[in-house]
């Protein structure tokens, strides 16, 4: 027998805007220190970016003569130890500020679904953008990298029974450190389309997809299993087995996906195995 998660919260405190809400950003755009806390950035619409946190109303931080809003990240592009920001528009173009400066932009063919950094193991990072046709595009301020359709891999991972996917737009994409099949700790870039997989890109490549019971719309990494919660997934994994004393119950030391489905359900991923997470 399932049983439901019930969700509880405490309101510290709102704000109501005018603007449409279309995405958010959490962090202190273009300061080399954070002197004070984060704020919260939000993308609106007319290529609106504003800004508040708990003690200020809120301010339009920038404007960048675009189209709408729809996806934003924070991370040092430059390498000036400040938080440059990426952000992604209606019309397909990705666009990026330092110092609340244009510093470069690409048009990746269609509306920006979602933008994630990927960072390389010899240094050095990506910026991964998603957009509603389908494709996954890697560049950098000055350099494209590649492009690669994600709804045609999908197509190709599929099998028969799964002609009723048609949707191409990324839905989500995530950087994270996972260990391979020889235990060994790797940075891994995962993206999941309209079609219940998850996808394995290294390289501009498919290198792996994973069927999963739904369509997934968001990815979050972490450590979220102890020892005793990954026995209920038959987890077989040598860093998932106790290394302690059996009345011991600790958290495994390595990182496990959580996903969230079209269907409601949350669903963990551990060694490329996925399981419905129940209370």
């Amino acid at each position: 027998m399932n049983t439901c998660w019930q969700l509880e919260y405490e309101k510290l405190w709102s704000r109501k805007l005018q603007d449409p809400i279309n995405c958010l950003a959490v962090g202190k755009p273009f300061l080399e220190e954070l002197i004070e806390e984060n704020d919260i950035l939000i993308g609106s619409t007319a290529g609106r970016v504003l800004i508040l946190n708990q003690s200020k109303p809120p301010e339009v931080l920038m404007e960048t003569k675009g189209g709408s809003i729809q996806a934003m990240h924070l991370y040092d592009l430059t390498g000036l130890r400040a938080q440059d920001l990426v952000v992604g528009d209606s019309n397909g173009v990705v666009t990026m500020f330092s110092r609340q400066r244009f510093l470069s932009k690409l048009d990746v063919g269609s509306p920006a679904t979602h933008i994630c950094i990927h960072e390389m193991e010899a240094q050095g990072y990506e910026i991964i953008a998603g957009s509603m046709n389908g494709q996954v595009t890697s560049f950098h301020p000055r350099e494209l990298f590649w492009t690669l359709d994600i709804g045609r891999e999908s197509k190709t991972a599929a099998t028969l029974g799964m002609n009723r996917y048609r949707a191409v737009g990324i839905h989500c994409i995530l950087s994270a450190i996972l260990n391979d099949r020889f235990n060994n700790p790797q940075r891994t870039l995962l993206v999941c389309d309209g079609w219940p997989f998850v996808h394995y890109i290294q390289d501009g490549k498919r290198v792996q997809s994973i069927r999963v019971p739904t369509v997934i719309q968001s990815m979050a990494t972490g450590r979220f299993l102890t020892t005793s919660s990954a026995r209920r997934f038959r987890v077989s994994s040598e860093t998932s087995r106790p290394k302690h004393h059996a009345s011991t119950d600790n958290v495994i030391d390595e990182n496990q996906v959580l996903l969230g489905g079209q269907d409601g359900s949350v669903y963990i991923m551990v060694d490329g195995e996925v399981f419905e997470l129940q209370q």
